[in-house]
């Protein structure tokens, strides 16, 4: 049976969905989620080698221990990286489970000393860290990478004149190309802001031990280095306390990029629905009708703005943990992690789907420059021509062309002032200018509107390509 088969709908499509955009588009519907501590297991085995070394090196710890310890934890890795190495529930954690299982292969007299001066707070403080450092890089990447699609196809389109909207009505001529680049500044924030969250909690905690220090002879800056933090945490309580703090910056910069990416999503599916017709967004991104046979749904765009909401959640829930305790550590804190490994899993595909969507749809310039001359559309750029033109100050020419677009509106014209419209009016206003019909039909016409839009940031071609440019350049300098 083809995959077609299989599900309730497909039969009018040429290609599926891949298995990754169904997953990205099914949730939890059918899938398991994995415990969190499945994702700590390789930085738990990073910051116990990193501790023994440091243990060994300082000789807080026998040498023939540390060596048998780097040796077991070396194993549990190569174990785990072919599968074989799984979390036992009964044992509560991940930490628990790699010690429990480092003391079975290389004995308890040896395995006992790698928790020498270190606790499960700072312990699971650098996990999460070690974790939230790769996942501020792939947040970055993938921000990254819509924001390279979105200048390629600005550049692209940046002659395709469509419709400018302001509260979901014609407003004034634009571009595509335009439209689209103007989504690419809250991803290159997205880029910077993780940046930025890197420069503040790419520092090591352990060492924090309880939030209290540890009485032997510990070298934390050794630490730091073998794991590849530029630094410290300078105050052992800090960390311990704040559990929650990184998490909840990491997230709430996410939950931006997110929103910037659900805002294009929304767009792109009023631009295809069957009112608008611009876009047609590719079967491997839609799906069907359990009865509908007709249904092409732009599914995978939905789902991106329903996974915005949940990141926006996230990100509350994580403000909502901070302080309303005792200084020092507290349980509630362990819910940070549920938290940000949600929000990231529910909003990180979002910028590669989206992506893949923007690069596989199909545009209808025709249909777009048709749209972009309705709606009285041309109505400030013929009000801008009447100052620049025939010198009138802009509060009279706005007066003159609103009462035009009355007169046309009661004429039965539904996209252009007339120019019988704009004598009365001008005439009404007692204003004797003499404005030829070519005038009016020309200082409205959409083509000649976006030739005449030059200034920097404007949806002109050559603007278009200026600031497809500058962002370009804005990308290169923010490396992650």
């Amino acid at each position: 049976m083809s995959d077609h088969g299989k599900r309730l709908w497909g039969g009018r499509f040429a290609s599926a969905p891949t298995e990754e955009v169904l997953a990205f588009m099914a949730g939890r519907d059918v899938a398991a989620i994995r415990p969190c501590d499945e994702a700590l297991v390789p930085y738990d085995l990073d910051g116990s080698t990193a501790h023994a070394t440091m243990l060994m090196e300082c000789g807080i710890i026998p040498a023939e221990s540390g060596r048998r310890i780097l040796d077991g934890l070396a194993a549990i890795r190569a174990a785990h990286d072919a599968g074989e190495f799984r979390l036992d529930p009964a044992l509560e954690d991940v930490h628990t489970n790699v010690e429990r299982e480092l003391a079975r292969r290389i004995g308890d007299e040896h395995a006992a000393y790698l928790h020498t001066a270190r606790s499960r707070n700072d312990q699971v403080l650098l996990d999460m860290r070690l974790w939230e450092r790769d996942v501020a890089r792939a947040i970055a990447a993938e921000a990254r990478g819509l924001a390279e699609v979105l200048i390629a196809l600005g550049r692209e389109h940046r002659a395709d004149i469509m419709p400018g909207f302001t509260h979901h009505q014609h407003a004034t001529v634009t571009s595509l190309g335009h439209v689209l680049l103007g989504f690419v500044g809250g991803l290159v924030r997205t880029v910077e802001r993780m940046a930025d969250w890197l420069g503040r909690f790419n520092r090591c905690p352990l060492g924090a031990v309880t939030g209290y220090g540890t009485t032997f002879a510990i070298d934390r800056e050794c630490v730091a280095e073998l794991l590849g933090f530029p630094a410290i945490e300078e105050v052992s309580l800090d960390p311990v306390q704040t559990r929650g703090e990184a998490e909840a910056e990491l997230v709430s910069a996410l939950e931006l990029g997110v929103q910037h990416a659900a805002s294009l999503a929304g767009s792109l599916i009023l631009l295809s629905t069957t009112e608008f017709r611009c876009i047609t967004i590719a079967d491997g991104f839609s799906t069907g009708s359990s009865i509908m046979p007709q249904k092409r749904n732009p599914d995978s765009l939905e789902v991106i703005k329903a996974r915005a909401a949940s990141v926006v959640g996230c990100s509350a829930g994580l403000r909502a943990l901070a302080g309303r305790s005792l200084f020092g550590y507290n349980r509630e804190q362990q819910w940070s992690k549920y938290i940000v490994m949600d929000a990231v899993r529910e909003g990180l595909p979002c910028f590669g789907i989206l992506a893949s969507v923007l690069q596989t749809m199909t545009v209808d310039a025709d249909r777009m420059a048709a749209l972009a001359d309705r709606g009285f559309i041309g109505a400030t750029p013929l009000t801008e021509a009447l100052c620049q033109e025939r010198g009138l100050a802009f509060r009279v020419a706005k007066t003159v062309v609103e009462r035009a677009v009355a007169l046309s509106v009661a004429a039965g014209s539904a996209d252009r002032v007339s120019s019988e419209a704009l004598m009365q009016a001008l005439a009404e206003a007692e204003l004797p200018i003499d404005v030829s019909s070519d005038d009016v039909r020309a200082w409205q016409s959409p083509e000649l509107v976006l030739s005449r839009l030059t200034h920097a940031g404007s949806p002109g071609p050559e603007a278009v390509l200026a600031a497809a440019e500058a962002l370009t350049s804005r990308l290169g300098r923010c490396q992650v």
